[in-house]
């Protein structure tokens, strides 16, 4: 199962302003009523962490009950993105890249550049700083940008395949791709259609799953050289995706959140719609038959029987 891992934040850059107004409104009143949500990191024990947008906003919570406590220790930096590696919590913020080993509890400084991506799988893991290419993350040790073969608009959207390789994604620059040992990023497929790529996931099975600005989502199988359009409604602005198992697939767009189920052929037919708790930007995922979503108002836990939302937000 893949979620994903790089800040909603700079998605979408309309959501800097709302969430300055929404921390200025929130310090007038003298109280915290709401809690943006950046980043959604499942555990395999039934646990998560959640990461808000405030300085040091960084909690852990188990279900089904969700009594989220903030993690003792955070760097009380502003946020940006949180992902895992070989048990060890990646944190970005704006002033620097931090790392956990999950069995200690001090925070090792890797960087003291804000970032603006951050993606893990396994032991691999992608860093982007403003202003500069992907770098990779391997034991605390940053390599060197790699930007040779990048277009001028920056990616936004990374995941990692099981041997290393990169995968990039953002607004007007299609999906690109690093092989292991390579130091030159080459475009994915033809057909995409749309190089407005806003959110970028990938499969167990490998098959890559993009979802566009106005063009919809598509699909490319381990092998193939197309994308495929999934065809689901035109236009379609796809923001966040989660693959539920391999049969479903959740994702939002503007005012709806999407649930999915695959046809024998390989394309998807609408399950469910549900109306979204909160506004835009989100962070999404899905673990067992749960699907969670971050909004500039929380975190909700949607009840797939019933259709409803649960508030589950971190408070402090």
């Amino acid at each position: 199962m893949v979620f994903p891992t790089a800040s909603v934040l700079f998605r979408y850059p309309v959501a800097i302003p709302r969430l300055a107004m929404l921390s200025m409104l929130l310090f007038c009143a003298g109280t915290v009523q709401a809690q943006p949500v950046l980043s959604i990191l499942p555990e395999s024990t039934g646990c998560m962490a959640v990461l808000t947008s405030q300085a040091g906003g960084l909690y852990r919570g188990c279900g089904p009950h969700w009594r989220f406590r903030r993690v003792a220790g955070a760097p009380e930096a502003l946020p940006v993105a949180l992902t895992e590696s070989h048990r060890s919590l990646i944190l970005g913020t704006r002033t620097g890249l931090y790392q956990r080993p999950s069995d200690q509890t001090g925070w090792q400084q890797l960087s003291d550049q804000p970032t603006g991506a951050l993606a893990c799988h396994g032991a691999h893991c992608v860093v982007r700083f403003f202003g500069q290419g992907p770098r990779r993350l391997s034991d605390g040790r940053l390599s060197p940008p790699q930007v040779r073969g990048l277009p001028d608009q920056p990616l936004q959207q990374f995941v990692i395949a099981g041997d290393g390789a990169l995968y990039g994604a953002g607004m007007g620059a299609g999906v690109l791709w690093l092989k292991p040992g390579s130091d030159t990023w080459q475009p994915v497929g033809s057909g995409l259609g749309n190089g407005n790529v806003l959110t970028l996931a990938r499969a167990d099975d490998g098959t890559l799953h993009a979802g566009t600005y106005g063009g919809g989502l598509y699909r490319l199988r381990p092998g193939e050289t197309r994308w495929r359009d999934d065809a689901i409604r035109h236009p379609l602005y796809v923001e966040a995706v989660a693959l539920i198992d391999g049969t479903e697939l959740a994702l939002t767009e503007d005012n709806r959140l999407v649930r999915l189920r695959r046809r024998e052929d390989g394309t998807w037919v609408e399950r469910n719609a549900y109306q979204p708790p909160g506004p835009p930007p989100y962070a999404l995922t899905a673990t067992g038959d749960r699907v969670y979503l971050g909004t500039v108002d929380g975190l909700h836990e949607l009840d797939p029987v019933h259709g409803t939302w649960r508030d589950i937000t971190p408070t402090y």
